[in-house]
């Protein structure tokens, strides 16, 4: 079996274990294993992208992969803190790994993001080279520069809404730790599709966030405020 062959094969099972609620010892024992061949990592992020670029994507292979990455992170973060330069380098490998793949439209948005929060899981530093990327990646291009394949993101609150059964609570973590390496700006901005959804468990859901930090939860007190005054105006029936 090939080495990309094998990565698919775990991916499925930790899917398979996801879905069944309870993770077999192969999955907790996923991180120690891919921390030994860190250049397997480089195929995780190639198949999440592959996966991400199908016509109908499988969001709970998203899952696996990013808790596979997670785990393999959190083992190469403990084993850099104790000194190993390998694991170092390894880590910025899948740093630039995954902003080259951003920026050139090879990860979706929504795989991004999964990848991406599995630095916060893992308690590992996502890094500059990401947030650029994401920047890029999320925000349109200034005038001049060189368009990137815009993100649906509809179409990533959809597969949200979908991962987490309608569960606005869990919705509401997922998404918050799916974005926790973006900017402010950046989070605002996929934020307003929560308060204008149609979908009734992504408006639930923003409400979140209006006890998250200052900078976030008064932005999004404001949306939401213009949010209802809009719905109001557009139910009051015309004069005669």
């Amino acid at each position: 079996m090939t080495p990309r062959a094998a990565i698919q094969q775990i991916a499925r099972m930790v899917r398979d274990d996801i879905r069944s609620g309870e993770l077999s010892p192969g999955a907790h024992s996923v991180g120690d294993m891919l921390a030994a061949q860190p250049e397997t990592l480089l195929l995780l992020i190639d198949l999440a992208g592959a996966e991400g670029r199908k016509k109908r994507p499988d969001a709970a292979m998203h899952h696996a992969y990013s808790f596979m990455l997670g785990e393999t992170l959190e083992q190469l973060r403990q084993r850099s803190e104790a000194g190993i330069g390998q694991a170092t380098a390894a880590m910025e490998n899948v740093r630039t790994a995954i902003a080259q793949q951003m920026r050139t439209g090879k990860l979706v948005p929504t795989t991004a993001m999964a990848l991406v929060s599995a630095f916060s899981r893992a308690g590992v530093e996502v890094g500059d080279e990401i947030r650029g990327a994401m920047d890029h990646a999320m925000i349109q291009s200034e005038p001049g520069q060189q368009n990137l394949p815009a993100p649906d993101v509809d179409e990533m609150l959809k597969d949200l809404v979908k991962a987490c059964d309608g569960d606005p609570f869990l919705i509401q973590s997922q998404f918050a730790e799916l974005t926790a390496a973006m900017p402010t700006e950046l989070q605002l901005s996929l934020l307003e599709g929560f308060v204008l959804a149609d979908d009734p468990s992504l408006r639930d859901a923003a409400i979140g966030w209006l006890l998250a930090e200052p900078a976030i939860a008064t932005p999004m007190a404001s949306m939401v405020e213009e949010a209802a005054g809009r719905s109001t105006r557009l139910s009051k029936p015309r004069a005669q």
